[in-house]
């Protein structure tokens, strides 16, 4: 079960120049707040994960928690400017972390050379009223005009950079103990399903649901200080927090892939999917489960029933995310607390919510991460991708996450590919403000880069490698494949264990969203010969994206680069429906047709399949935003404005050299969370 706690019980810790206020105290832990910021709240941790020695006399202190920071050093002397540069640096680099934490402070020294504190350093633990000072080894026990201006000890260890609360315990008057703290962040705009906390008995996570007296409403995420980094600092993804869309098993959470159904009948998982837990052992840390559509199915917004759909921070708030990624997508484009999320993309809910929240995602090459541990639509489609708004985190995770994997190329890249083929039945977009940021976009990689545009006819290009010269049937055949594989592979086992858990007479409350509910339909009716080939139609356009249209290339792995856009064409589109019936709004397509459209789908408007059914990697690059006028608010507003770029199969590499050089050129910027993507 998910663990709410309501944040009733108010106890005091007197400390010398603060007080601790608990809110609440359960069995995993307890909320508080500290004197002089009480708008903050904290988690503290019921276990605690580092004790140390005290060495000579024992403390006279008995359970009374008092803020703590924690540093290792080198560095001799311990001056003003030196402590000033390390806890600025804090401030910076974390948000959990604040002055109020210097209540008590603990100094490592990691030189065989003693350090000492200068006269600075003195005037400056004075200063910032540090009340206890614990030293080890090496560190000079600083004197003072009064020798009740600071209570010193000499202690055997430290406990890794960061907040703490300690305490010595009774049974232990040489012992300090260090328990960690989170800070608690507000989930306003509903992208998570639950929060996660480390299991630090049994491993894996313990799934939380906080909420406040004060705003009953909202669930509060707990997350860790950023500042393991220091205490981490040989692994690339130290200090990096995340989140996973939850159709991922993560040990000790719960899995639903939004169906209340399959959280029933499953619940906790036991194990941790692969491609989690190789981001944990790169050093990053979860905080929480992230909503989908059910069973990452494409649904529109109005379609979520069992759990709500996300809200997209950008614009006036009622902008849709798109596809089932949109809870990674919209907790991306909404919090900073957060450095990227996890989400899964069979035909482009990665990069079509990236695109409307202004995000870089990927879609890697199909077959790049390991899949066990992820609730499948068609495996011959899925893929593991992920958010972030940054374009050095984006190069950072996509080189170090699947850097194990053997269907990318590895050969090293001597140059980018010269060719940027710029589909002509595709572009420009309905928006001409939007179509002048890619034009900019084509001529800034010409300026800088020296890729050269290329106009071609995408429809005449690849309507020969379609199944009887139709986009409709390619179209048709993606579609039974994730029909079949997902009535299969979920929606059979899961009735099947529904009734053997609950009963044949519980069938009646087993209910699914709209549209898993027609898909399993659907993939009832197909048999295996349709499944075998739909899958060969799809073998066969994979290989002809391979064989003739990118082309392989020594130098650049790739001979060309494809761009499209995977949105609205800078049109808005709503999350509510009706919204949609106003006068310049687009319209965002996922797998069904446009609304009011007749005759066959058109390839420009489904250039997404490309990628899914050709093995392709693909990657949503925001370039700017552009103004709109919102039915809701009435005031012109921001979107954002995306592009995606596609290339050859296992030419991943491709595309994170290519984000990281515009990066570097400034031709892209980190993105902003929050309702506007830039600073306008």
């Amino acid at each position: 079960m998910k663990l709410r706690l309501f944040l009733s019980v108010s106890v005091f810790f007197s400390i010398a120049s603060a007080a601790i206020r608990f809110l609440s105290t359960e069995d995993i832990g307890s909320i508080f707040v500290i004197e002089g910021d009480a708008d903050k709240h904290y988690f503290l941790s019921a276990h605690p994960t580092k004790e140390v020695n005290l060495i000579g006399v024992a403390s006279d202190a008995h359970d009374k928690f008092t803020a703590a920071t924690s540093i290792r050093t080198s560095s001799s002397p311990l001056s003003r400017k030196f402590l000033d540069a390390q806890f600025n640096a804090f401030k910076e680099l974390d948000d959990v972390w604040n002055e109020r934490f210097l209540e008590t402070l603990f100094v490592g020294f990691e030189r065989e050379v003693n350090a000492f504190f200068d006269d600075s350093g003195k005037d400056w633990l004075l200063e910032k009223n540090v009340r206890n000072l614990y030293i080890t080894r090496g560190i000079e026990r600083p004197k003072f005009k009064r020798a009740n201006d600071l209570n010193i000890r000499e202690i055997s260890d430290v406990p890794p950079h960061g907040p703490w609360l300690i305490r010595t315990p009774r049974t232990n008057r040489n012992a300090i103990r260090a328990y960690p703290v989170f800070g608690l962040v507000e989930d306003d705009h509903e992208a998570f399903t639950v929060g996660a906390l480390p299991d630090l008995v049994h491993g894996g996570w313990i799934s939380t649901n906080f909420t406040l007296p004060s705003n009953p409403g909202v669930q509060y995420i707990p997350v860790p200080t950023r500042l393991s980094a220091w205490s981490s600092g040989t692994l690339p993804f130290a200090g990096l927090r995340f989140a996973v869309k939850d159709i991922f098993n993560a040990k000790g959470l719960p899995t639903s892939a939004g169906s209340i159904a399959y959280e029933r009948t499953y619940g906790k998982a036991d194990t941790t999917a692969p491609s989690i837990q190789r981001l944990i052992d790169l050093g990053a840390t979860l905080v929480g489960k992230t909503r989908t559509s059910q069973f990452a199915h494409g649904a529109n917004p109005w379609e979520f029933v069992d759990f709500e759909y996300s809200t997209n921070p950008r614009g006036d708030g009622y902008l849709t995310a798109g596809a089932s990624s949109s809870g990674s997508a919209c907790a991306i484009a909404a919090y900073d607390w957060i450095d990227f999320t996890v989400g899964s993309d069979t035909r482009g809910s990665v990069r079509k919510p990236a695109a409307l929240v202004g995000a870089f995602g990927i879609r890697p090459t199909h077959g790049t991460m390991d899949m066990s541990g992820i609730i499948p639509v068609s495996e011959e489609m899925d893929t593991v991708g992920f958010f972030t708004r940054d374009p050095r985190i984006f190069e950072s995770i996509g080189t170090h996450w699947y850097a194990e994997s053997d269907v990318i190329n590895r050969s090293p890249t001597i140059r980018l590919p010269k060719r940027l083929l710029y589909p002509t039945d595709h572009f420009p977009l309905a928006n001409s403000d939007a179509q002048v940021l890619i034009d900019k976009f084509t001529l800034l990689l010409r300026k800088h880069l020296n890729i050269i545009l290329k106009p071609i006819n995408i429809t005449e290009t690849l309507t020969p490698h379609f199944p009887s010269g139709s986009f409709a049937e390619l179209r048709s055949m993606s579609l039974r494949l994730a029909e079949y594989r997902t009535w299969h592979d979920v929606g059979k086992p899961l009735l099947h264990d529904f009734v053997d858990r609950f009963g044949p007479e519980e069938v009646i409350d087993l209910q699914f969203d709209p549209v898993p509910s027609q898909t399993f339909k659907k993939g009832k009716r197909h048999s295996q010969s349709d499944f075998v080939e739909a899958l060969s139609v799809k073998r066969r356009f994979a290989r002809a994206m391979e064989e003739e249209v990118f082309l392989p290339n020594s130098k650049t792995c790739a001979d060309s680069i494809f761009i499209y856009d995977a949105a609205t064409g800078g049109k808005p589109s709503f999350r509510i429906e009706e919204l949609n019936d106003f006068a310049g709004s687009g319209q965002f397509v996922m797998n069904a047709l446009p609304k009011g459209s007749t005759g066959e789908p058109k390839l420009e408007q489904f250039l997404h399949y490309m990628a899914s059914m050709g093995d392709l990697p693909e990657v949503t690059i925001p370039l700017g935003q552009v103004e709109y006028l919102s039915p809701v608010s009435g005031k012109w507003e921001w979107m954002p404005v995306a592009v995606q770029v596609v290339t050859r199969k296992g030419c991943d590499g491709v595309l994170y050299e290519l984000v990281r050089k515009l990066g570097d050129k400034g031709i892209v910027k980190t993105v902003l969370a929050g309702s506007e993507a830039y600073s306008s």
